[in-house]
């Protein structure tokens, strides 16, 4: 199933700060990049797999949508970029850390950069 646009829960995963599109000439902010999906597979006998692209709308944001899409389903694997990387990312680690273990439970976490 590929998601719509994904909602922004958690209060620490704001997007990415000065991501500026352009079309054409012109560029804008667009921190919240808005038009990012991910992938969730249901693999039968283990559960639901979700494969992110970037994250700027947050691993824990995706896996919250992923939960709401199939209800009661265990995630088994968590892949994708998290893009937790820089100085800016840091305070974005910890919160993530504690809801990906606490909140979300996947059996395996795959983070990319």
């Amino acid at each position: 199933m590929g998601s719509g646009a994904i909602e922004r829960i958690t209060d620490y995963e704001t997007g990415l700060a000065g991501h500026h599109p352009f079309r054409g000439d012109k560029g804008m902010a667009d921190p919240l990049i808005m038009g990012e999906r991910y992938v969730a597979v249901w693999v039968k006998g283990r559960g639901v797999t979700v494969l992110s692209a970037c994250s700027h709308a947050g691993i824990v944001n995706a896996c919250l949508s992923v939960q709401e899409q199939f209800p009661g389903m265990p995630l088994d694997v968590v892949l994708g970029g998290y893009h937790l990387a820089g100085k800016a990312m840091e305070p974005r680690i910890e919160p993530t850390v504690r809801d990906l273990a606490q909140r979300i439970l996947p059996r395996i976490v795959a983070p990319g950069r």
